[in-house]
């Protein structure tokens, strides 16, 4: 393996270059893959290496490293992946220019769209958004601000879609995966504060979108369950999802229900019976 500081051969179980000692492979940020120096993008979950990220490079004598990664934290969040259905026949049948205002709109407003149900974009890649709610900042109802936010991209899409349709013989849509749980935040560069995150939840929610149809959202039992009360859905087929060692049966969003608040939850769930009250 030749290293990509000083050209250097070395051997191929080499990590670190015997000449200048430049690092010879790259973890990615978000899942932890070894790649080599050169990947693009991640083999482990597609995760996009050329922006910033941790330098292979030894730092000067006398100055920290440029990139710095933050031990992790532990948080319960919920991800959503969003991906675009039709962004490859744009990219074949479209002028460069005419797809990168496109899609420079679309990021734009999605961007909007999930930090008004106060979440925050993690990363663009490609045609793909990944979101966050509960961080940096928790609510109780983070599950809910995430699929309201995909519904809001997926409708975003829908109104793009009658610019381009005739031009490349489709419709534009989105596809999402939902999923809540653990896991480990890291602020992947210090100069501009991007988040990584990493765990089971965000593989998980990028299976999902990858098996979602055209306009579909997709949760876990786990995201369903709470948010059942303030959308209807309705259960896929069981599916193994690579590195589950269970089948999963994903929901998919139908509708709304009636109900906006927790309160109005508790009232059609019925209240339990209040306990003391003469006294």
């Amino acid at each position: 393996m030749n290293c990509p500081t000083c050209q250097h051969e070395n051997p191929e179980k080499a990590a670190f270059c015997e000449e200048c000692g430049a690092k010879l492979e790259r973890d990615c940020p978000q899942c932890g893959e070894p790649n080599s120096p050169s990947a693009k993008f991640c083999i482990g979950c597609g995760y996009d290496l050329s922006g910033p990220g941790e330098s292979s490079q030894p730092s000067p004598p006398g100055q920290g490293p440029a990139i710095a990664a933050s031990e992790g934290e532990r948080r319960q969040a919920t991800v959503l992946f969003s991906d675009l259905s039709g962004f490859t026949a744009m990219t074949e049948k479209l002028d460069p220019e005419e797809v990168q205002g496109l899609m420079r709109r679309l990021k734009d407003r999605a961007v909007e769209i999930v930090e008004a149900h106060g979440g925050i974009v993690s990363q663009f890649v490609g045609d793909e958004v990944l979101a966050l709610f509960g961080i940096p900042t928790a609510h109780e109802d983070d599950p809910v601000r995430a699929v309201r936010a995909a519904q809001g991209i997926h409708e975003l899409a829908r109104e793009l879609s009658p610019e381009v349709e005739e031009k490349i013989g489709r419709g534009l849509r989105m596809h999402s995966g939902i999923d809540t749980g653990l896991v480990v935040t890291s602020t992947a560069d210090v100069r501009d504060g991007t988040i990584g995150v990493t765990g089971d939840t965000v593989n998980t929610a990028a299976r999902l979108k990858a098996l979602a149809g055209d306009d579909a959202i997709l949760l876990t039992p786990e995201t369903q369950r709470l948010v059942a009360d303030f959308f209807d859905t309705e259960p896929s087929d069981a599916t193994q999802l690579k590195g589950k060692a269970a089948a999963v049966t994903p929901f998919r969003i139908t509708g709304e229900t009636a109900v906006r608040s927790r309160f109005q939850a508790a009232e059609a769930r019925g209240f339990t019976p209040y306990t003391g009250r003469e006294e």
